[in-house]
């Protein structure tokens, strides 16, 4: 059976009026439900009374409306009902997400991307307007959508389009992005939605060419964007449709609505090189994927966000889009990966005479946001220890490099930071060279303190660099730096010292840690942003600003297999603990 549908755009706070116009409507045309694109509230004293009187129950919404993200932030009350109340926000009134799936008791899948993109999320996006192209990447899994909704345009919308070029050829266009045409050109939604603020563009249908060439069908989509609720320039902000998910998909070739083109996304990658690094290790948060019915009058207090699984964490092996081109090594419990972005160039640390940058993970092979959640004791104590084993192989590593290198000054110990917060994907740890007469002089450390006293953090707690994180401390912040030796000749693998540190030939290791309280806003980026002080190379602390190509990646890669492989403990077969 058809689905009555009614898509209104940014209401931009007029929410009284806009369900006022509702309920006229729903009482002529018995909708089955409304969607409310790009952003529903406003700032002004007069709209912030209407969202309390919203969330009071006193303004009536006629019927089960579903809303987003747009790109403004959702007013602090009501971010504060939504995670309440499984982002319910009133009667009738669903929140869909930042990013996600959702289906309606009338079967019709609706996908989610809202917000503007942006290269790194702030550290609770749940509620936030922005998104990145991993998010919209993690998507794809839906496989297929009756409604996509999406703030920003897919890039190259307009390709071969006459009413383009007819109807919108002057105006100001909304900001485009290739994921999201990647990601119709995936789902291949019947109908695609967006916003735009003072006019209103409807594209001609569109269909994606079949992946069989012997499939004869078409699957067609219709993009539509509407303007905002009672725009000035008096532009079309409504729009309603009949959709029956029970209908075929695809249809042949003389049955394609009139003035369909070809997708023009056709000549668009299909796929964005995967989009992972170091903070996506630290900073994956809930995908927000979730496929459940609407209960306009009751809800199912399941409906809650759960964090995407190993098949869509881009740290996990299992995940069919894992890049394995960048793995150096592989044990039991863990791994090895250069670094999306690495901070380092490879010009940074002569010593490397620019064979790669130096920027590696360590990733548990768990899927796990903390080492404390990684299965029973003994599997969490072997993770740990092969962690720790390949931290130190790449330190021996440097050492030997170092024996090559006349100038002192050029010389390398390395720094090892980890932050362990419950609500990240995957837990990883960063290890990355720096120069050890910086070590000696005591410049890692006091950057460390010093940064973390102007960010209002806990003072750092000194810790063994072989012992773990007490389990009551919960989430905290850990670096392993670089401390002068007791001696110039002071033995490889020596334990020597106070405690929290350790010998390692040319320079001690010292461990500090600094508590995290679960409320506490924490910047993920502080380890980077730290030594990216330390190593004058500020201009790259956003990874994303520095990514290499799969081809730099790919050589990286190979060049620290070649330096690590005497010290790869992997390739003895066994992958058993020794020194």
């Amino acid at each position: 059976m058809a689905s009555k549908v009614i898509v209104m755009g940014s209401i931009n706070g007029a929410i009284r009026k806009a369900f006022a116009m509702l309920g006229k409507v729903q009482t002529k045309q018995n909708l089955s439900f409304a969607i409310l694109l790009g952003d529903l509230f406003g700032e002004s004293s007069s709209e912030v009374e209407d969202v309390l009187a919203l969330l009071k129950g006193e303004i009536a919404v006629p019927l089960p409306t579903y809303f987003a993200i747009g790109n403004a932030p959702l007013p602090t009350s009501v971010v504060a009902k939504l995670k309440a109340s499984s982002n319910e926000l009133c009667h009738n009134l669903f929140f869909l997400g930042r990013r996600g799936t959702f289906k309606t008791s009338e079967g019709v899948k609706i996908v989610t991307l809202g917000g503007s993109l942006m290269q790194q999320l702030p550290e609770n996006p749940e509620y936030e307007p922005f998104f990145t192209e991993n998010d919209a990447r993690g998507l794809h899994g839906a496989n297929n959508a009756d409604i996509l909704l999406s703030s920003e345009w897919p890039l190259g919308l307009n390709s071969g389009s006459q009413s383009a070029r007819d109807d919108i050829r002057d105006e100001p266009l909304p900001q485009a992005q290739q994921c999201i045409s990647n990601l119709c050109s995936t789902l291949k939604p019947r109908y695609h939605f967006s916003t735009s603020s003072t006019f209103f563009f409807e594209r001609e249908p569109f269909y994606h060419t079949p992946s069989d060439p012997n499939n004869d069908t078409r699957q067609v989509t219709r993009f539509l964007s509407l303007s905002s609720f009672k725009n000035p320039s008096g532009a079309k902000f409504v729009y309603a449709f009949n959709l029956d998910p029970s209908e075929p998909t695809s249809l042949p070739p003389t049955q394609l609505p009139p003035s369909t083109t070809p997708s023009p996304f056709t000549t668009a990658p299909k796929r964005l090189p995967p989009h992972t690094d170091q903070r996506s290790t630290y900073n994956r948060f809930n995908g927000n994927e979730h496929d459940h019915h609407h209960r306009p009058r009751k809800r199912n207090n399941n409906n809650n966000f759960t964090p995407a699984g190993p098949s869509e964490c881009f740290f996990c092996l299992s995940n069919p889009l894992f890049e394995k081109h960048m793995v150096v090594s592989i044990g039991n419990e863990s791994y090895v990966t250069i670094s999306k972005g690495p901070l380092p160039t490879l010009t940074t640390f002569p010593a490397l005479n620019g064979a790669f940058p130096g920027h590696m993970l360590i990733i548990p092979l768990s899927h796990v946001s903390t080492l404390a959640n990684v299965g029973d004791a003994s599997t969490h104590a072997a993770t740990f220890a092969e962690m720790g084993r390949f931290r130190k192989a790449m330190d021996q590593m440097l050492l030997k490099i170092n024996a090559k290198v006349p100038e002192k000054h050029q010389r390398l110990a390395s720094v090892t930071f980890e932050v362990s917060r419950n609500r990240v994907r995957h837990l990883g740890w960063q290890w990355l060279p720096v120069p050890a007469e910086y070590g000696a002089k005591g410049l890692v450390e006091a950057a460390f303190r010093v940064k973390a006293e102007d960010f209002g953090y806990e003072p750092f707690v000194k810790i063994g660099p072989e012992e773990q994180v007490p389990g009551d401390v919960g989430e905290y912040f850990r670096v392993w730096v670089p401390t002068k030796p007791d001696t110039d000749t002071a033995m490889e693998g020596m334990d020597g010292g106070e405690a929290g540190e350790r010998e390692q030939g040319e320079w001690k290791t010292k461990s500090l840690y600094t508590p995290l309280r679960a409320e506490q806003s924490f910047d993920l980026q502080f380890g980077r942003k730290v030594m990216a002080g330390l190593l004058q190379v500020e201009g790259r602390e956003r990874w994303d600003l520095v990514r290499q190509s799969v081809e730099e990646e790919t050589g990286c890669a190979e060049k620290f297999k070649e330096a690590f492989k005497e010290f790869d403990f992997s390739l003895e077969g066994d992958g058993e603990e020794g020194e």
